[in-house]
């Protein structure tokens, strides 16, 4: 398998961010503060398996996000799922296809 595609929406910065990706290299590059190392770190944390945090959750969503916990908090919202179900989803996809590999012949030239 050979990754080809990354799309990230709402992690920090990455709002809505597609990457594709090359056969032989891929490069990363841009100003300083554009989501750089966001979008490692998050291929980084998916893979690892590792938990998303607040900090991973948009800055410019921020007051809906303490907008929700401080509803749930005074239990206005019941349940934790009615919670889940109002935030928008931090979420990451790899698109990959499948690599053949071709086999040399092992007849010795004559």
């Amino acid at each position: 398998m050979r990754l080809v595609n990354i799309k990230i929406q709402n992690y920090r910065l990455l709002i809505n961010a597609d990457l594709k990706v090359d056969d032989n290299t891929t490069l990363i590059v841009g100003r300083n503060n554009t989501a750089k190392t966001s979008c490692v770190e998050l291929i980084d944390k998916v893979l690892k398996n590792n938990v998303l945090s607040y900090d991973d959750y948009p800055s410019k969503n921020e007051g809906q996000f303490t907008t929700f916990f401080t509803t749930f908090e005074v239990k206005d919202m019941p349940r934790y799922a009615n919670l889940c179900g109002k935030m928008q989803k931090i979420n990451l996809s790899l698109k990959r296809r499948e690599v053949r590999k071709i086999k040399e012949n092992p007849q010795k030239l004559r």
